[in-house]
């Protein structure tokens, strides 16, 4: 990572950055809260669906896991020092209005979105009936299953997920703001493990091996060199040049010769005359 130290160089960007890792960490009024514990909500419900309170709470550790990477994204490229270059760090400036204004667009959308689509459950707290407009807009073309849900179970489920997504955001938070000393001394203590994960479980190496250089030397030695060179040069390219050659060399240079005798008797002739 060579950013860092982004937020006073960059104050809009940053600015809407934030809204953004806010609404995708699923914190409250944020929109992506809302869409957030209405998925997982379908999930928890889906009591036809085998297996269903295991996706739900795959769900519940992918929400923890999203806010722990977006905060710390946030944390490396807006706060701190700036770990880039000083030939870059001079050239660091805020992005004209033609990309700063759709990044303002979508940050108030961030913010203000969910309360398109508000849960009835919340709905129901305001005195708004059918708050969810969104949903009932688009259940005639897209039909979805409606679940009779107790408001103390979706707004219990929502604090589960809520405070899952709040420990991931503190740990980013320790880990690349407070402590940023604390992650190379936990990969040093976990070396095998952390290479591991770090190489991704040599899954691109065995494939390498596996898959890509089988294929590269499959190219090299029967596409490239037998087919290429072989065949379509070797023999379709340079074998006709070597015919017309040959044919030039061999049978039309007789020709040549004859033509030339008739002409040089001619001359003769019409010399003695």
């Amino acid at each position: 990572m060579k950013m860092g130290g982004l937020r006073m160089r960059m104050p809009w960007t940053w600015l809407t950055f934030l809204v953004g890792t806010l609404a995708i960490a699923g914190v409250p009024p944020f929109s992506g809260f809302f869409s957030k514990d209405e998925i997982l909500l379908a999930a928890h419900e889906a009591h036809g669906v085998p297996g269903h309170e295991w996706i739900w709470l795959i769900g519940v550790v992918t929400a923890g896991l999203t806010a722990f990477y977006m905060f710390r994204l946030y944390y490396l490229v807006f706060t701190g020092e700036s770990r880039a270059d000083h030939h870059t760090r001079d050239h660091i400036q805020e992005s004209n209005g033609w990309i700063v204004t759709p990044l303002v667009v979508l940050a108030v959308l961030a913010f203000f979105g969910g309360a398109f689509g508000l849960p009835d459950a919340y709905g129901a707290l305001a005195r708004v009936p059918q708050s969810n407009s969104l949903h009932y807009f688009l259940q005639p073309v897209a039909a979805s299953p409606l679940h009779e849900v107790d408001a103390s179970t979706e707004f219990g489920l929502a604090l589960s997920t809520t405070l899952v997504g709040f420990l991931g955001i503190a740990l980013a938070t320790l880990f690349y703001y407070a402590r940023r000393d604390l992650p190379a001394k936990i990969a040093a203590g976990i070396r095998p493990l952390y290479e591991l994960v770090r190489d991704k479980y040599r899954i691109d190496d065995l494939y390498d091996a596996l898959i890509v250089q089988p294929l590269v030397s499959l190219s090299r030695t029967v596409l490239a060199r037998g087919v290429d060179q072989g065949l379509i040069d070797g023999i379709g390219v340079n074998g006709v040049a070597r015919a017309f050659i040959a044919t030039g060399d061999r049978v039309l240079k007789f020709a040549q010769t004859a033509t030339r005798s008739r002409i040089c008797s001619g001359c003769c002739s019409a010399a003695r005359s």
